[in-house]
């Protein structure tokens, strides 16, 4: 069974711009970049395995980020129409190309964890380990799940500590 030739990946003169203009950024993830790359080499007229040899990815990585911009190709030209009196035209199109290169939703469980067990464990966090009559000055996520177990709240210490990350980082 053969696979049919892949369709050739076309990409405005603007786009293009903008997708170089991130590419340059200091900050761009990793996954942003690798696609953008992908869509760049495609609009080039790379063959699917070239890319993948170049960029050193798997064939289907690239398949399928220039099957998802194909699908999404008519929506960005329509994008480009609509804005071009904008002010922030581009702004509007840089974020509809993220959108496009982003992975998919993925469903998972719901958090078991209510809000007031959080706050819970926040403040168990904030106080100090001698308090509980335990030995040493500083918790770890290990000590703390224990003493959350102990108050009802059973939880990993990997997930304690994302929650308390979230807590302590956000405004």
């Amino acid at each position: 069974m053969s696979r049919k030739k892949p369709t050739i990946v076309k990409v405005s003169e603007r786009t293009t711009n903008l997708l170089k203009t991130e590419l340059k950024k200091r900050q761009i993830e990793i996954h942003y970049q690798l696609r953008i790359q992908i869509i760049l080499l495609s609009s080039e007229g790379k063959t699917n395995p070239e890319i993948s040899e170049q960029l050193n990815t798997s064939l289907p990585t690239v398949r399928r980020w220039r099957l998802r911009w194909n699908e999404n190709s008519s929506s960005i030209i329509g994008l480009e129409n609509d804005h071009r009196e904008s002010k922030n035209r581009d702004l509007i199109l840089t974020r509809k190309l993220k959108s496009v290169l982003s992975d998919s939703y993925r469903s998972g469980s719901f958090c078991r964890i209510s809000d007031e067990e959080k706050l819970r464990l926040q403040a168990l966090a904030c106080q100090k380990p001698s308090d509980f009559g335990l030995p040493f000055s500083v918790w770890t996520h290990v000590e703390l799940t224990k003493q959350a177990e102990k108050l009802g709240i059973i939880i990993s210490s990997s997930h304690l500590g994302r929650i308390l990350k979230k807590r302590f980082t956000s405004p």
